[in-house]
Formats: C-alpha cells, sequence, structure tokens
C-alpha cells in the first residue's frame, strides 16, 4: 500500500500514516502479557504459605497505624479534592460571559476563527443547529469562517450546503463547502475528511489570500454539537493570554446533557463519569481534547494536519501535539 496523495502542504513534517506501524502490534502483545503478569502473580502468591504469612505482617502492620495519622491521611485527600473543586469553580464562574482580552479594541489584526464541522448525511436539521450556534458567537473580531466538510460519496452535501447559506449567510459571510474522496490508505470516516479539509482551509487562507497560519485558530467539531456563544471568545483569550500559545490546544469541558435522557442506564452512568473527570479534572492531569478542540493552522501544519486512517483523533492528535514539545521536535 501507499500513502493517500496529498502534496505537502505550508511547512507540515510529514509523519507515517497508522498503517505502516501495524507490523509492530506483534510486539506490543509480550509488553501486554508481562503486565498481566505483574498484577495477577502478586495476587497469587497470597495463597500460598509464603504469601499468607506476608498477608499476616501486611495486616499487622496496618493495625499498628496509629488512628490520628490515619484521619490525618484521610483529611489531606479530601482537602485536595475540596481545592480542586473550588478550583475548577472559579475557572468555570462567569464562562457564559465574554472575557475580557487586554488590547482586543485596538488589534488591528483579530484571529481568523474557523470551524471546520465533519458531517456525513446529517440531517440538515441537525447540521442546521449546529451551524447556527457557530453563527451565534460573540466577543470575537472577525467573523468566523464555517466549513461544512462534506464527503464526495454524500449526495446529500449540496442541498444541505445551500440550506445552510440561505440559513446562516446573513451572519457567516463565509461558508466553504470540501468534498473529501477517499484514497488508498485512509479510513473512512472524520479523521481523513478533517485532514483533507484542514489543508484545504490552509491552501485557501495561507496559500492563496496570505493569511498568517499561526493567525488562523480551526476549531474541529462534530456534526450534532452546539458550542456555547462564548465559545470561540475564550478561545481566543486563551491563546492571547499565553505567553506563547501557537503550539496548544484548547478544550471547553465536555457536556451531552441535550441528549442525556435519550441513553440508556448503563450510557448515562459512563457519560456522567467521563464529563465529570473531563470538567473536574485534578490539578496534576491535562484532560485529553475529545471531538470538540481548536489549535492554530500552524500548529496543524507543523503537526502533519491529522493522520488519515486513525480512528480517535482527537486522542491521536494531542498525542502529536505533545511530542512536537512546543516545536522544538
Amino acid at each position: 500500500r501507499t500513502a493517500a496523495p496529498w502534496p505537502g502542504v505550508g511547512h507540515e513534517r510529514r509523519l507515517p500514516p497508522q498503517w505502516q506501524a501495524r507490523r509492530f502490534y506483534k510486539y506490543m502483545l509480550p509488553l501486554a502479557l508481562v503486565q498481566l503478569v505483574v498484577m495477577v502473580v502478586p495476587i497469587l502468591g497470597l495463597f500460598n504459605h509464603e504469601g499468607q504469612k506476608f498477608g499476616a505482617q501486611l495486616v499487622l502492620f496496618l493495625s499498628n497505624i496509629p488512628p490520628w495519622l490515619s484521619w490525618m491521611v484521610f483529611g489531606m485527600y479530601s482537602l485536595t479534592t475540596v481545592v480542586n473543586y473550588v478550583y475548577h469553580y472559579f475557572r468555570l464562574a462567569g464562562s457564559e460571559a465574554v472575557p475580557v482580552q487586554p488590547g482586543f479594541e485596538t488589534s488591528s489584526r483579530p484571529l481568523q476563527h474557523v470551524v471546520i464541522v465533519c458531517a456525513y448525511k446529517e440531517p440538515a436539521e441537525v447540521l442546521e443547529r449546529t451551524f447556527e450556534s457557530i453563527a451565534q458567537q460573540r466577543g470575537i473580531g472577525r467573523a468566523p469562517i464555517a466549513v461544512l466538510a462534506a464527503e464526495d460519496r454524500d449526495e446529500s452535501r449540496h442541498a444541505c450546503f445551500a440550506a445552510l447559506q440561505q440559513r446562516c449567510g446573513g451572519r457567516l459571510p463565509r461558508l466553504l463547502l470540501t468534498s473529501h474522496s477517499l484514497s488508498e490508505g485512509e479510513a473512512t470516516g472524520k479523521s481523513s475528511n478533517e485532514n483533507f479539509a484542514a489543508r484545504e482551509v490552509y491552501r485557501r487562507l495561507v496559500d492563496s489570500e496570505g493569511y498568517d497560519p499561526f493567525e488562523v485558530i480551526v476549531t474541529i467539531c462534530d456534526a450534532d454539537s452546539i458550542f456555547s456563544n462564548t465559545y470561540l471568545s475564550h478561545v481566543e483569550a486563551a491563546y492571547t493570554g499565553e505567553p506563547d500559545g501557537r503550539r496548544l490546544i484548547y478544550k471547553g469541558p465536555l457536556n451531552v446533557y441535550r441528549n442525556f435522557s435519550d441513553a440508556g442506564l448503563l450510557v448515562q452512568s459512563l457519560e456522567l463519569a467521563r464529563c465529570h473527570q473531563d470538567a473536574f479534572h485534578s490539578l496534576m492531569t491535562v484532560p485529553y481534547p475529545y471531538s470538540n478542540y481548536s489549535l492554530s493552522l500552524g500548529f496543524a501544519s507543523e503537526l502533519g494536519f491529522w493522520t488519515p486512517d486513525c480512528m480517535p483523533e482527537d486522542i491521536h492528535t494531542a498525542n502529536k501535539a505533545m511530542g512536537n514539545s512546543f516545536g522544538s521536535r
């Protein structure tokens, strides 16, 4: 097999596609087996004589721990939980308001936002709801460019695009349609579609119109998502508030309440845990972006855009961003 035939764009570093790594998969199995042995052997060891002796010694050691020390450890753990929630309260409080950006009013070159909505045979009303949330963005210097990233095999794409133009054209003065044809080496799905769409955006804005790719913020969006009307303004505030925000990924808290009641109890439990972990993550961890996230077009170019045969494209892109190490690699 050969790699998908896209020409190089900008200053990207051409990374190998996912399928080229498959020949190494067989070497990952022994590592998984070693990990399983490391977890299971200590448990099995408790059933022999030496293991039981060790278990008795462990119980004796734990019983000799002073109660005050146990309560102190418990209290410290509880305090870190309280601190974590207090931090996120102040982080998220007032996020429905447009953030204050120093120098925003006097800036002669505001950032250009581009929202890429990946879709395949989505109902028109679903796409209209998503694009409506993009059109309602406030607190940014330029109207966002909205891209319907469609598949060439989707016969309804032109009708959907015409409906979006009719509904949002007055508030989104620039609507783009890209049509992706699946190439050899690509997987059917969001990753190959957004890879094609982002490259098209780069060619139009940077190569043809002379935009600085690090002054264009690309937001990846699922077809059925709804943005807060201050999402892009918060992304812009975070981007300009960093000493160098060019090589970072930006995301908002994950929220699935819109169709939460349609799911079963098991799915609801999973989504509650996932959303809670994403919104109130530990201060010592950096949450991965899921589904919808933003980064500069220049950074996307450095990462080789999106790997077109990798299904978990959000996590994979975040891993590539960490490997990029702020452009040092």
